[in-house]
């Protein structure tokens, strides 16, 4: 609950209620047996030279009429009538003139025939999961469910669940205890575990929608927004070390393959935090996905295997960040991790001892594909070598301008062609598409 709401607030209580709008009106729409009767009317007019306005579009029914642009009295009934088409059974009338008598339903026109009988197949292992789901059970070869992964997946699948990642960020050590003297108080040392690494991903998402570049120039907005976020939780007296920490942290050179970059640089058009993807998956087996990530990514290193199982549904979750820089699209995820004191300890091979253990490798590479669908379905000239920049893992704690903390890989076309066909492949070998 937001006690003093902002414009972002607002805006984000708006688009959940639009949200709900929606789910009623699909309940509502798709649970007769016989026939369904929508009243639509005017809400809210105001009149204008241009003819009267309403606010039927921020209604669920006015959304799904006009994607949530502004609908006049006047264009009404052309809409609806677009609706209509040549479907013979949806009919459009004006509603009778008010009286006081009671009214009388029309004359039936035909007979209705009888209800068809359901003859298909409805599929018992059907479900929605993440990369999470995939994750459960997932243990080191020959060592006994002693070393799974201490994480349960839930019984619906929540992929967008505020601690699912940081739970396989803890590392043991899960005390939010903040008894450190004010001298003593770095990134290094704020508090690890689910609750603290979802308070630096809050943070960062705000400044993504905010803009990074916005945040950077404005300090002391930044500094009063980080003040109030701490206040929140309780961590008052590590505002202005979070605040110093934020604004270094995106204003610190990133080295993309030929060109360097700050988060800065990215105003609020150039990026998008947590976006959201759904692509399906046809009996994808979870032993051919894993050969697949294992053999292409630090194949070297030993991991945690995942456990024999199929994905029939869907597959959904939400990347931390989608940036474009330079003409190519990247995807970008923030870690909390915490591999040891001080930067030093953020180098490459200790992040990618981090990324195979908790199987990030896994996490980036659905990300990638969510990227390679959606950009072959938006650009029309698209090329996943110009294209796509990459992924890249931020290790919160140990960023600094000389590549601490920044883990990044292009995973090959090949491997996105494969793993883009094995999600449409179904078990009798059946092509599906299935987009983003």
């Amino acid at each position: 609950m937001v006690v003093q709401p902002e414009a972002d607030d607002l805006a984000t209580a708006d688009q959940e209620r639009l949200a709900e709008d929606l789910r009623i009106l699909y309940v509502a729409l798709t649970r007769a047996c016989h026939a369904c009767w929508l009243g639509m009317g005017v809400m809210g007019k105001v009149t204008k030279k241009d003819g009267e306005i309403t606010k039927l579009h921020q209604s669920g029914v006015g959304y799904i009429l006009k994607g949530g642009e502004m609908i006049l009295t006047a264009d009404l009934p052309s809409i609806l009538a677009e609706l209509k088409g040549d479907c013979n059974a949806i009919a459009v009338t004006e509603l009778p003139n008010l009286s006081l008598e009671n009214a009388a339903p029309e004359p039936e026109n035909q007979i209705l025939l009888p209800a068809r009988t359901f003859t298909g197949e409805i599929p018992k292992d059907w479900r929605i999961t993440s990369y999470s789901g995939i994750l459960t059970g997932a243990a080191m070869p020959d060592a006994g469910t002693n070393t799974q992964i201490s994480f349960k997946e839930p019984a619906v699948d929540s992929p967008n669940s505020p601690a699912q990642d940081q739970l396989q960020e803890a590392t043991g050590e899960e005390s939010l205890s903040l008894a450190v003297t004010s001298e003593g108080r770095s990134i290094h040392t704020f508090a690890r575990g689910p609750e603290p690494g979802t308070f630096l991903h809050d943070i960062l998402e705000w400044a993504a929608r905010t803009g990074f570049d916005r945040v950077a120039r404005e300090t002391k907005d930044t500094r009063e927004k980080v003040k109030i976020l701490c206040v929140r939780r309780g961590w008052d007296s590590w505002s202005d070390v979070l605040s110093d920490w934020l604004i270094e942290f995106i204003q610190t050179p990133l080295s993309l393959h030929k060109a360097s970059m700050t988060l800065s640089d990215l105003g609020s058009n150039l990026c998008r935090a947590e976006m959201e993807f759904l692509f399906a998956a046809h009996q994808v087996d979870i032993r051919d996905l894993d050969r697949l990530v294992t053999d292409a990514v630090l194949p070297d290193i030993v991991r945690p295997v995942l456990r024999p199982d199929r994905v029939n549904g869907m597959l959904k979750g939400f990347i931390d960040l989608m940036f474009c820089f330079d003409d190519r699209y990247f995807v970008l995820d923030y870690k909390s991790n915490y591999l040891g004191e001080g930067r030093d300890a953020y180098g490459q091979d200790a992040m990618a001892r981090a990324m195979v253990e908790h199987r990030y490798d896994l996490q980036y590479l659905l990300y990638i594909l969510a990227l390679h669908r959606l950009l072959k379905a938006r650009l029309q000239d698209y090329d996943y070598e110009r294209d796509v920049g990459g992924a890249i893992y931020l290790f919160l704690r140990g960023v600094d301008k000389f590549g601490q903390g920044v883990y990044m890989d292009k995973p090959p076309a090949a491997l996105i062609n494969k793993l883009d066909n094995l999600f449409k492949v179904s078990q009798k070998g059946e092509r599906h598409d299935a987009p983003c």
